[in-house]
């Protein structure tokens, strides 16, 4: 496996540059000795000074306290009792980040299955909240820096030649129509719909 970490001069740009390139690079879990990992196949992007569908849209919490963080460190949030990862973006003090939706398995698989209760692949990872069950990620990983290979969380980089689509986000109330969501053209790990 290569050991070319994205460093945060990755992440410190504009989210939906960061959501597009993300695309096709390998995410890393790393749990003892073991490493789960999968191809990052959808983002979404999330913007800090009008996006209503932010967390940073109503302010500065203690919940999202790590999206003020520099660029790459996780920020990690619930949702319908299930864990969500982002990955924060911009600079420190804007608090921008990327939401990591799908992933395709690569390594790891039977401790993810174990992990999620799950026998099917297709379906192990392909959901936020999926894949951070899958992965063991959850609020204790809130604010980690995630850009050395010591970090227990890490993205390696590769390059991709698959075509990418834009959509909007999914699943939210507020701000949907902005093209913000992407992902790797028929690729049967996307969320579905």
């Amino acid at each position: 496996m290569s050991k070319n970490v994205l460093k945060a001069s990755f992440y410190d740009r504009n989210p939906m540059v960061v959501a597009k390139e993300l695309l096709g690079k390998i995410l890393v879990r790393k749990i003892n000795w073991e490493f789960l990992s999968g191809i990052i196949v959808e983002t979404e992007a999330y913007l800090a000074a009008w996006d209503t569908a932010a967390h940073s849209s109503r302010g500065r919490t203690k919940a999202t306290q790590s999206l003020y963080k520099p660029a790459g460190h996780l920020y990690i949030h619930a949702m319908h009792q299930q864990s969500l990862m982002d990955i924060v973006t911009d600079g420190e003090d804007v608090p921008c980040s990327v939401l990591i939706r799908a992933l395709e398995p690569i390594s790891g698989i039977e401790t993810m299955k174990k992990n999620r209760n799950s026998e099917s692949v297709e379906n192990l990872t392909n959901w936020p909240g999926k894949l951070c069950k899958a992965l063991q990620i959850d609020r204790n990983l809130d604010g980690l820096n995630i850009c050395s290979l010591d970090s227990e969380v890490y993205v390696l980089d590769t390059q991709i030649s698959d075509e990418i689509n834009e959509s909007i986000r999914i699943w939210i109330t507020t701000n949907k129509e902005p093209l913000l969501r992407y992902y790797i053209a028929n690729n049967k790990f996307v969320s579905r719909w």
